[in-house]
């Protein structure tokens, strides 16, 4: 008898009471009748618990295999096993014990491996069923290299400005940035890098969107300026307070949340130029006090 030691489900290691028999010489119908008056308390009917008490013991039939007769056998599992042949003595009794309790290990080691790639499994589900509604809800969105994303963005301001120029990009989103963008010439890396590195992806990206849903129109001078000023537009805001040195513009406080205030009121500017109300050049960072 090669294999000994069987499954329940693959959940728990089980040996068969007709296995038991064979292998230490007992006449079955003895052995399920003893099962039944020693431990009948702990006999399950079904892979269910039974009345608080621990299951050592599950009821099987099976089919005998020359009259075809249906019998009662008993699946133990190694606890049910230990307490069932305690008491059978001899050398060769106990050369089976070994063996029954060796493959108990195995299985069970094996069970226990099948149950943590189940676990895995189930984890690598639910993280991809996360991933899968945090992309559709937008939350999330797919890993795209820097350098990658810098081209499409490039793409997308010719598409929107109908230019082709690179450096005219470049100049562009130095201008919007409140930074000097140096030649190839004058760096050990690309301007594309150093763009990355200084400016940001973020920053780029908002200026080509500014351009292509036309919140960000030209100056007099030909320099990137969002219509809506420094209101909903951080590099704007950012721009005047780097200008201010991240101080109050009229008291100097530092270290202190900063609103825009308007050098001319909205209420007089309004009146002759509405579109310059909120522009950077009407606007300088104050601190609560001195906005009241």
């Amino acid at each position: 008898m090669k294999d000994l030691i069987t499954t329940i489900d693959n959940r728990e290691a089980v040996t068969s009471s007709r296995v038991v028999a064979t292998a230490f010489g007992k006449r079955h119908d003895k052995l399920v009748a003893e099962i039944r008056r020693m431990y009948g308390d702990y006999i399950s009917e079904g892979y269910v618990q039974n009345g608080g008490h621990p299951i050592w013991f599950y009821e099987h039939t099976y089919i005998h295999p020359q009259n075809k007769q249906r019998y009662t056998e008993y699946l133990m599992n190694r606890d049910g096993f230990a307490i069932l042949v305690m008491g059978f003595t001899g050398t060769k009794a106990l050369e089976w014990k070994m063996k029954f309790l060796n493959q108990f290990n195995a299985m069970e080691a094996v069970i226990r491996q099948h149950s943590l790639e189940g676990k895995l499994q189930e984890s690598i589900d639910a993280i991809a069923d996360l991933r899968k509604q945090l992309r559709e809800s937008g939350i999330l969105k797919e890993y795209i290299a820097p350098h990658h994303f810098f081209d499409h963005l490039t793409a997308r301001w010719k598409e929107a400005t109908h230019r082709e120029r690179i450096r005219d990009f470049y100049d562009e989103i130095g201008s919007y940035a409140g930074v000097d963008v140096p030649y190839s010439n004058m760096i050990n890396i690309t301007v594309k890098e150093w763009l990355l590195n200084h400016v940001g992806l973020s920053t780029i990206e908002e200026l080509v969107i500014g351009l292509e849903t036309h919140t960000i129109t030209y100056s007099i001078r030909g320099k990137p300026v969002s219509k809506h000023g420094v209101f909903g537009n951080r590099t704007e805001w950012t721009k005047v307070v780097n200008e201010f040195g991240g101080r109050c513009a009229y008291c100097g406080a530092e270290e202190t949340p900063l609103i825009a205030e308007h050098i001319i009121p909205q209420s007089v500017l309004s009146i002759n130029h509405p579109e310059a109300v909120d522009m950077i050049g009407n606007i300088v960072p104050a601190c609560q006090s001195c906005n009241r």
